[in-house]
């Protein structure tokens, strides 16, 4: 018996349209305004970057080997831009972040990817939760990519560094009708909370470049929050004076 591509056997045995109504009905998009008020969550971690404890000097282990980042950070990020309570996947069971632009290497073999860069891991404009089940198609099927891409032009104006401009000609019949103009994709709208938590965030961010421990990168934080501030010279980050000077640690960073 041989097979053939996976994907292709399943794009055409299935109804775009239908799988277009899913997304349009299941996906929970942040408030741009959000993403304007502070595009990053986490400025000093990305996927894959090593964890430290809240002093950032000593290293978290598991068994004795170092660990990395996953998707935590971004998913927490996530909760807190949508108003979620709590901090961890048990606050939304059967729910996942799903990153907007990330790698599209079906080998895994690039050394780049945007989930592999701070300006975009815990980024406001390139995460949208999804229920675990369409998960596979939107990390999968080309033109469900496509059609997140596209609506997240539309709604945040978001398009990573050497990405092309997404088109909806790309997307095809997977395209929700409703994506079509931002008018009318459905987000989560910020609330006077969310507002509150956007700027003590922001605080807290420019608090550990002098205090963290030694470990925290600060140099990369410094690039992360120029990059954002000439994207969006009115978001939070704006008037940032930063110092690499350690000072004792604060009590929590994540």
């Amino acid at each position: 018996m041989r097979l053939g591509d996976g994907i292709d056997f399943f794009k055409s045995k299935a109804e775009p349209e239908l799988i277009a109504q899913l997304l349009a009905a299941c996906t929970i998009w942040i408030d741009p305004v959000c993403f304007r008020r502070l595009p990053v969550w986490a400025p000093y971690t990305y996927r894959k970057a090593p964890l430290y404890k809240s002093d950032w000097t000593t290293r978290q282990s598991n068994k004795g080997e170092p660990k990395r980042e996953g998707n935590v950070a971004a998913s927490k990020a996530q909760n807190r831009y949508l108003g979620i309570a709590g901090r961890n996947a048990r606050t939304r069971p059967n729910w996942a972040c799903c990153h907007i632009w990330g790698n599209d290497d079906e080998s895994f073999q690039s050394d780049y990817s945007e989930v592999n860069d701070p300006r975009y891991f815990t980024c406001a404009a390139n995460m949208v939760l999804v229920p675990t089940p369409l998960k596979t198609f939107t990390d999968t099927v080309p033109e469900v990519k496509s059609a997140l891409r596209f609506a997240a032009y539309l709604l945040y104006g978001f398009i990573p560094e050497n990405r092309p401009v997404p088109s909806a000609k790309d997307a095809g019949h997977f395209l929700p009708k409703s994506w079509q103009v931002e008018e009318t994709i459905n987000y989560s709208s910020i609330t006077t909370k969310i507002e509150a938590d956007l700027k003590k965030r922001a605080a807290t961010l420019r608090d550990l470049q002098s205090c963290a421990g030694p470990n925290y990168p600060r140099d990369q934080v410094n690039n992360v929050v120029n990059y954002w501030n000439t994207h969006l010279p009115e978001c939070l980050f704006s008037g940032w004076t930063t110092s690499n000077q350690a000072h004792p640690p604060l009590e929590e960073t994540r």
